[in-house]
């Protein structure tokens, strides 16, 4: 896994094996390449990840390499559910939140993903993929348009 692609095969059992060769997935596979998923690990640093690190180093068989890949597969997956999750509450921040049921999933959102600190890395997030915030005319900076503030205020 030193390229940090591997190859999940669903099985017709519905049970599912990861290894680093596509080559072997697809003879996993039996040549059906619509059971062949390629997952790229671009996993964030985090102390999970540090952990998975250490244990790679200690593992003493393929057994042990397997379940480590399995780990890594399935931070994969965390860290892609929590960007979405973060992405969802920045729009939802965004919004007006007019209905009691958006207002809501904010709230479980916002308290999901750590509170004051979820929610500035939300906004955040929201900002970065383009999103802008519902606000007044003139009030660029309120959607985190810093340099369209800037530019007003001095008259450009």
């Amino acid at each position: 896994m030193a390229d940090n692609v591997v190859w999940r095969v669903m099985h017709p059992d519905g049970s599912r094996t990861v290894v680093g060769n596509h080559a072997l997935a697809l003879a996993y596979a039996r040549g059906d390449a619509s059971r062949v998923d390629e997952i790229t690990l671009d996993l964030r640093p985090t102390p999970a990840v540090r952990e998975l690190k250490v244990l790679r180093g200690m593992a003493t068989s393929r057994g042990d390499d397997a379940c480590i890949d399995d780990a890594v597969i399935d931070i994969h997956r965390y860290q892609h559910i929590e960007d979405a999750a973060l992405l969802a509450l920045g729009i939802l921040w965004m919004d007006e939140r007019q209905s009691d049921k958006t207002h809501e999933a904010y709230k479980i959102l916002r308290n999901a993903l750590g509170g004051k600190a979820g929610l500035k890395r939300a906004i955040i997030a929201a900002i970065d993929a383009g999103y802008e915030a519902d606000h007044p005319e003139g009030a660029d900076w309120w959607a985190g348009k810093k340099d369209a503030a800037a530019s007003r205020a001095k008259g450009v």
